[in-house]
């Protein structure tokens, strides 16, 4: 339930009757040619929260625009050519279906371009594709005020949530690396979290890019969307290095005699993740501690074994790369706090 005691998905609908019912007047006082072209639009691009309803519009819009002009001089080109009208359309078929998942503004682009040929292939001239353009930015328009104006759905909620989400999957992937070496068990769990984490990075993306869409306009949580888009991203490569560097040193168990430290470092770091996030949300920064004492009581431990059997030294290296891993990624957290600060 929302602020004004409405689920999300039926302030939404009302949006769409909304933006539906002021398109229908709109196009009958301006008496235009297609006008299902804008009221389809206004309705389409209607998805959600502010931010992502003007994202959407902004695609929307440009990817009608380059797709426009892409798709003229690619028919012009196939046409002297002597390429087959087939082909292009046999092309941007299927790469509509595959923007569709990856990018909604390429996925407009691409089903312009078809639009382009099927309206060229039916003798349709130049003033029918400028007229999709403006119907399709007045569309955009009446959702984005719309989106604005009738109960509006703001971006930072599900934005703040995802964050969240994000930051205690990497806290608990860091967590779980480090507790397998000291247990010297290794889990195809830790792999599959890193794998899903690195999955829902997309949606991290993209209601950042909404949040920063929404910002712009009306101000505020510019912050936590500059920072969900540089900081988390970079934080889950320096996760994923720690992965890689306590996966063969759990194999190889020699983390068993270091549990203390390496339970000491876990839980610092979780610590300075949530000193991230809180800077994330608040706007306020805060100091990262480092890692210096568990860390050199690690050295110290090891460094009697460097004189041992090669099997030893080996165990020895493999356990430096997962202290450096740590530090890396601790050092990659005072760098995100660093940068919350400068911005």
């Amino acid at each position: 339930m929302t602020g004004t005691g409405l689920l999300p998905s039926t302030r939404i609908a009302i949006q769409v009757a909304a933006a539906a019912l002021l398109a229908i007047v709109i196009v009958n006082v301006i008496s235009l040619e297609r006008p299902f072209w804008v009221v389809l639009t206004a309705i389409v691009v209607m998805v959600g929260t502010v931010g992502e309803t003007l994202t959407r519009s902004i695609d929307r819009v440009v990817g009608t625009l380059v797709g426009l002009v892409a798709g003229v001089v690619i028919y012009w080109a196939a046409a002297r050519a002597d390429v087959p009208g087939i082909v292009p359309l046999l092309i941007s078929g299927p790469a509509i279906v595959f923007f569709r998942f990856a990018s909604y503004r390429l996925m407009v682009v691409a089903l312009t371009i078809l639009l382009v040929f099927l309206f060229r292939i039916g003798g349709a001239n130049d003033a029918l594709l400028i007229a999709r353009l403006v119907d399709t930015a007045i569309g955009a328009a009446i959702s984005a005020v719309v989106s604005l104006a009738v109960l509006p759905i703001p971006t930072r909620g599900p934005a703040l949530d995802t964050v969240h989400t994000y930051v205690a999957a990497l806290k608990t992937i860091a967590h779980e690396s480090l507790q397998a070496v000291a247990q010297g068990k290794w889990t195809t769990a830790i792999d599959a979290r890193a794998d899903a984490i690195r999955s829902s990075e997309a949606d991290l993306q993209r209601l950042a890019e909404a949040l920063r869409a929404e910002s712009a306009l009306i101000g505020g949580s510019g912050a936590l969307a500059r920072g969900a888009l540089t900081v988390l991203p970079a934080l889950r490569g320096h996760v994923d290095s720690l992965v890689q560097a306590c996966e063969p040193a759990a194999r190889r168990g020699p983390g068993s005699d270091l549990a203390e430290q390496l339970t000491d470092i876990a839980r610092l770091i979780a610590e300075n993740f949530d000193r991230v996030e809180k800077s994330l949300v608040s706007g306020q920064t805060d100091a990262i501690p480092r890692l210096d004492e568990p860390t050199r009581r690690i050295e110290q431990l090891l460094a009697p074994k460097l004189s041992g059997t090669q099997g030893a030294r080996d165990d020895v290296m493999v356990m430096l790369n997962v202290v450096l891993a740590a530090r890396r990624l601790n050092r990659g957290l005072r760098h995100a706090m660093e940068v919350m600060d400068r911005s």
